[in-house]
């Protein structure tokens, strides 16, 4: 199983072409000067990236560069012109590639940002994302690492549901009319493998799990409670006995994540996976989706790997006022960064 937040490996390549450059000195003060900039600011707006620094001044480190068969996301910086024969070749290296114009002052010093303007910076950038965007490759151009950043977290979370695995724990619910119910149909659209378990395995885990198992779970959701109104505390221990054996079921499986035919369970085992869904919503490596309700589950993946934060299926309401309410038994408590308020 991986972590559902994921990262590619990012690699940075400044290209210059020492024409435009003749002296040794002004040219790796340039290269430096660029990479610890450019470097700093993507650490300072993501400190969990993973950020290779490379340059390409001749045709002997473009060989060496595509060599190494490097794996991840491209970030080109071209420097001057006459590089975009080796920023081309560089990009077979890559599926996705980001293209900074760093010619514009701000992410550089003044000096350093018109000197490359002054080198034929910018006519190398735009023909070369032309020649990509034609080639069919995502590709962003601009003047902003946010831009880049934002491809970035796409393209993460593209290649991270091709790697993901949600378990189907019985049967979509009849009334879920507008999910998809064929894992060949997700897997085609999304790359997402789906396993179909029967409920009747969850039940057997659920029997083999003792109160002593679950009381932890279960004092910390009453300690917590600003009130409890309708179940006794015996209904609370057997949810959460409930919650550690979809975890065991979720781990057996080496999965991401469950959608569970929630009220078939109910009906059958008299008890609800209602804190185990929103206890998954709320960690960093899973999500938890009811009803059976498959599209929700590709949603939920998909949003959490894609902001690193706890997502939620609900029913909506729209109310005057432009109020919209939204209602479900599986909220995570973790919406605003914080454990929030429950009864």
């Amino acid at each position: 199983m991986y972590a559902l937040k994921y990262r590619l490996p990012l690699h940075l390549i400044v290209f210059t072409e020492p024409r435009y450059f003749p002296n040794d000195v002004e040219r790796q003060k340039m290269i430096s000067s660029v990479t610890n900039n450019i470097s700093g600011i993507l650490h300072e707006t993501d400190p969990g990236l993973i950020v290779e620094n490379i340059s390409i001044t001749n045709d002997f480190e473009l060989e060496n560069f595509l060599n190494q068969k490097h794996k991840g996301f491209g970030l080109f910086v071209p420097a001057s012109g006459a590089v975009q024969p080796w920023m081309i070749k560089a990009a077979e290296s890559f599926e996705d590639i980001g293209i900074l114009a760093a010619y514009e002052p701000g992410l550089l010093d003044r000096e350093t940002a018109y000197r490359l303007l002054e080198a034929n910076a910018a006519p190398a950038a735009a023909d070369v994302y032309s020649v990509i965007k034609r080639q069919g490759k995502p590709a962003a151009l601009s003047l902003e690492i946010s831009d880049i950043l934002d491809l970035l977290q796409i393209i993460q979370t593209a290649d991270r549901m091709k790697k993901a695995v949600i378990l189907l724990a019985g049967v979509t619910e009849d009334w879920v009319i507008s999910s998809c119910r064929s894992f060949e149909k997700i897997k085609e659209k999304t790359g997402m493998d789906f396993i179909g378990v029967t409920l009747e395995e969850l039940y057997r885990i659920y029997e083999s799990i003792t109160d002593e198992d679950a009381k932890e779970i279960s004092n910390k959701w009453i300690e917590n409670a600003k009130e409890i109104i309708e179940p006794k505390k015996q209904d609370i221990l057997a949810a959460s006995r409930l919650a550690v054996a979809i975890y065991q079921l979720v781990r057996k499986y080496n999965g991401d994540g469950i959608a569970i035919a929630c009220f078939t369970l109910l009906r059958e085992l008299g008890t609800t996976s209602c804190i185990a869904l929103s206890m998954l919503n709320d960690s960093t490596d899973f999500i938890g989706a009811c009803e059976g309700d498959m599209d929700s589950a590709v949603t939920l993946f998909m949003m959490k790997a894609l902001t690193d934060k706890p997502s939620w299926m609900a029913n909506p309401m729209l109310e005057k006022n432009d109020v919209l309410r939204l209602s479900h038994c599986t909220s995570p408590l973790l919406l605003e960064d914080k454990p929030l308020p429950y009864i």
